[in-house]
């Protein structure tokens, strides 16, 4: 099981403190992930390259530590930066014999930058080969790197066309997800998807966190698990642009027999309400009240927008019961 962790430092100059969060929450993931690390951090100001920083495999406690306190180093220098970075778990569906640091996450091609836990079922189909790794998530970032191939400057400036982008990308997947992207012409931005993977974010006084589990979350931090099957656009105070990533559904359908009385003319009403897509249906059994009856639920259905279906049953004799008897006495 991966983990997923980031930053959007907000420009407050609080390093020190900031050093201590990430090196919390990085210590924390690797608890979840032991078999690779990577972090790649893009610059508030555009006055530093990207760096990304890797470390492939498993490692003594002293080797990850030396790793994270480079990252932390790194951190406390650059002032304001969004990071984004995965410890790995590898299963053994996904196993990598002699990995590289291209195995390894972030995956980063023509400014986009992901981050993924989950498995991508249909990555075969998606995927264009264009990094040379073997993983399934590969295909997220090759597919948002060709979505964009054609984009000139102004688009890829613009968080709505890159957001777009990314949500119809999102769509394409099949598995399981939560994920993390940046674009490198848009500092400050992390655009998250998650189906029933969780994706938790920390709102602090010194920017946005965001984790795979609430306790990785820097303890001062208001704490909220974004919302499962949704795209979201973070910034470093604000969570925005939220799109619905459960499928539309058949609308139901109600078949609901009435009789042009209270009981079922509510019934009907309260299933409409709710969304369902009502038929009325009036069963026409030679009863002494049907001509009342017809009339009244031909008015309701006319009132409510329904369609009607009469159904007659010429079933009974009025030797049944007085009620189908025009002449009887009751």
């Amino acid at each position: 099981m991966c983990s997923i962790f980031g930053v959007i430092t907000n420009g407050q100059p609080e390093s020190l403190i900031i050093r201590n969060d990430i090196e919390d929450l990085i210590k924390a993931s690797i608890n979840r992930g032991r078999d690779g690390l990577g972090v790649r951090f893009t610059h508030g100001d555009h006055s530093m390259h990207p760096q990304r920083i890797v470390s492939v495999g498993k490692k003594t406690s002293l080797e990850r530590l030396v790793k994270v306190g480079r990252i932390v180093s790194h951190a406390g220098a650059i002032g304001s930066f969004t990071m984004i970075g995965n410890a790995r778990a590898e299963p053994t569906t996904e196993w990598v014999v002699d990995k590289n640091e291209w195995d390894q996450q972030p995956y980063h091609m023509d400014g986009w930058t992901i981050v993924h836990n989950g498995t991508i079922a249909n990555d075969k189909d998606l995927r264009t080969y264009a990094l040379q790794t073997k993983i399934d998530s590969a295909a997220i970032v090759e597919q948002l790197a060709e979505c964009t191939l054609s984009a000139d400057e102004t688009c890829l400036s613009d968080s709505d066309y890159l957001y777009n982008v990314f949500h119809e990308v999102i769509r394409k997947l099949k598995g399981s997800y939560a994920i993390l992207a940046t674009h490198d012409s848009l500092p400050g931005y992390v655009f998250t998807a998650c189906n029933y993977r969780p994706i938790w974010i920390g709102k602090s006084d010194t920017g946005m966190y965001f984790a795979s589990q609430e306790d990785m979350l820097p303890t001062r931090a208001i704490k909220q698990m974004l919302k499962p099957y949704s795209c979201n656009v973070v910034t470093s105070t604000d969570v925005c642009n939220e799109v619905d990533l459960i499928p539309n559904k058949q609308t139901q359908r109600a078949l609901v027999v009435a009789s042009g009385g209270m009981d079922s003319t509510v019934a009907a009403q309260m299933c409409k309400s709710n969304g369902l897509d009502v038929t009325l249906i009036n069963f026409q059994y030679g009863c002494r009240a049907e001509t009342n009856e017809l009339k009244a639920i031909r008015k309701i259905a006319e009132v409510m927008e329904v369609p009607l279906v009469e159904f007659p049953i010429p079933i009974y004799d009025k030797k049944d019961s007085p009620l189908f008897d025009q002449d009887a006495a009751i």
